[in-house]
């Protein structure tokens, strides 16, 4: 991972309804104050429209995004630098407000037991949309 910020978003996914499979995207619609178009979290919270997750934590731990289920998943960016109040800029459009550390839920522990216990800390960043727009996977994604 970089220290300059900034990265590519290799995964966009999305869940219709809570706990249901993921469904991959090549590109999705982020609304403003909502979340993403067609996701279960969508409109619910403030502070959790979007789920990010580093791709290099997720080698660590041997791990998939559909095991920590995030929205989007990065490469090259260092999330653990990141704090509430960030703003980060995602392809040409979008751009979203960290809200804050994702806490790991025992959920992960039915993927590969005790996980939630060692993913503390590294779980990934939780934001929300500020400018709408589309991003598509590929897109680069920089702290601003």
């Amino acid at each position: 991972m970089n220290q300059i910020n900034s990265g590519t978003i290799i995964n966009l996914q999305i869940s219709s309804k809570k706990g249901h499979p993921l469904s991959r995207r090549s590109e999705a619609e982020f609304i403003t104050g909502l979340g993403i178009s067609g996701d279960s979290h969508a409109g619910k919270s403030e502070s959790r429209q979007i789920l990010l997750m580093d791709t290099e934590t997720q080698q660590i731990f041997g791990i998939n995004p559909d095991v920590t289920r995030e929205n989007v998943t990065t490469k090259d960016l260092n999330l653990s630098n990141l704090r509430q109040g960030d703003l980060l800029m995602l392809g040409d459009s979008v751009r979203i407000e960290v809200t804050g550390d994702c806490e790991p839920c025992k959920n992960l522990d039915l993927q590969k037991p005790g996980l939630s216990e060692a993913i503390k800390g590294q779980r990934g960043i939780l934001a929300k949309v500020i400018d709408s727009g589309f991003v598509k996977v590929n897109s680069k994604i920089v702290l601003k």
